[in-house]
């Protein structure tokens, strides 16, 4: 058999289908392009990357898993209308339960999680923070009690605000994404440009004197290992560096001692457009740009480490309980039903009877045995 010869009798065909489904997506294309309400649907629903919409998350759910698992329901025994209402109640109770949690808990629990870290780190994790309840300067409980009762109404108001921002499924708080995290803190080339950060981290819900320590640890420890670095390899032989290694351990030294003596207040104060003039001799726009060209820079490795680390754990709680909580709830719920309606006396389980045709399934013997006792 010449298989050549068969595939080639279809490359006609092959050549005007190609054709015709070219011909389609031009117009699909152009006719989106043109018509701005198709636009808008299609952004509505069109996934960013390995991130699907909530429209096009909840269209799946609901047309791909409800839908058909109560038509299938209906389907399966159309004359015992008793039983068909139980399993679409059941159905609908486990089902939209997890559709609920998997569209809402998860960006609500991420959205929550991140702002505590936010709180706790001073490193911005979330697009847009939670509304701040009580100033910084009231720390314990009676105070902050004291502050609530001079204003309840606004607080309250504050309070329903972040409700708000945490269960909006389409917008309010949403945890940074790693990428996110390093366009934030990665890039920045000088001085002057970490000092328009730093007055824009409380924008984020962040604390900039703690992202500025941060950052200054950070340095002082790259400097540090600079300096180990250049003995090590140009150890002499006769106890003396060349003049150039020399140099370059002294201006270590130097971005050092200023660094370490460097505080927020300071650093927030300096002239940048006269820095070199006034500053000891190495350049700070270097040093700067050389922290913030490594995506593993301390700030953006730990803010990515936290909010890793928060939203895991936030993840294992919604899957312990769509594990394990959801299918107690749903037997207690089944519990309820079926071992509330006896008289009082009578013998738990004497009002129900498994069908004989109907064989019990495993995940159903411990309820059945609940019935019988």
């Amino acid at each position: 058999m010449n298989i050549s010869k068969i595939t080639s009798s279809f490359a006609p065909m092959k050549n005007t289908l190609g054709k015709g489904v070219n011909k389609l997506a031009d117009k699909i294309g152009g006719f989106v392009s043109d018509n701005n309400t198709a636009k808008k649907v299609i952004n509505v629903f069109e996934p960013n990357g390995g991130d699907n919409s909530f429209f096009g998350l909840a269209s799946i759910m609901v047309f791909a898993v409800l839908i058909p698992r109560v038509i299938t329901a209906l389907r399966r025994n159309p004359e015992d209308k008793e039983a068909t209402k139980d399993e679409i109640t059941g159905i609908l109770f486990r089902d939209v339960t997890t559709i609920i949690t998997m569209l809402f808990a998860l960006k609500t629990m991420n959205s929550v999680v991140s702002n505590i870290g936010t709180k706790a780190t001073g490193i911005p994790m979330v697009n847009v923070p939670f509304k701040k309840l009580f100033n910084e300067e009231t720390k314990d409980i009676a105070n902050k009690a004291k502050e609530f009762a001079q204003n309840p109404a606004e607080k309250l108001k504050t309070i329903a605000e972040n409700i708000g921002l945490a269960l909006n499924p389409i917008g309010g708080s949403k945890s940074l994404s790693g990428e996110q995290t390093d366009k934030l803190f990665t890039g920045y080339k000088s001085a002057e440009e970490v000092q328009k950060l730093l007055e824009d981290i409380p924008n984020h819900g962040g604390n900039s004197k703690k992202v500025f320590e941060k950052m200054k640890d950070g340095i002082i420890a790259s400097i540090k290992e600079n300096i180990a670095k250049l003995k090590a390899e140009n150890m002499p032989k006769n106890n003396k560096f060349t003049n150039d290694v020399e140099e370059n351990i002294r201006r270590n030294k130097s971005a050092l001692e200023y660094f370490e003596n460097l505080t927020y207040e300071k650093f927030m104060n300096l002239d940048t457009t006269t820095l070199t003039d006034k500053e000891p001799a190495f350049d700070i726009n270097h040093t700067i740009e050389e922290f913030f060209k490594d995506k593993k820079n301390p700030i953006a490795l730990g803010a990515k480490r936290v909010n890793a680390w928060l939203r895991t754990a936030a993840l294992a709680i919604e899957v312990f309980f769509l594990g394990f909580g959801l299918p107690t709830l749903n037997q207690k719920r089944l519990e309820k039903k079926y071992l509330s309606e006896k008289p009082v006396g009578e013998k738990r389980g004497t009002n129900f009877t498994p069908s004989k045709d109907r064989e019990v399934r495993a995940q159903e013997i411990k309820l059945y045995s609940s019935f019988m006792k």
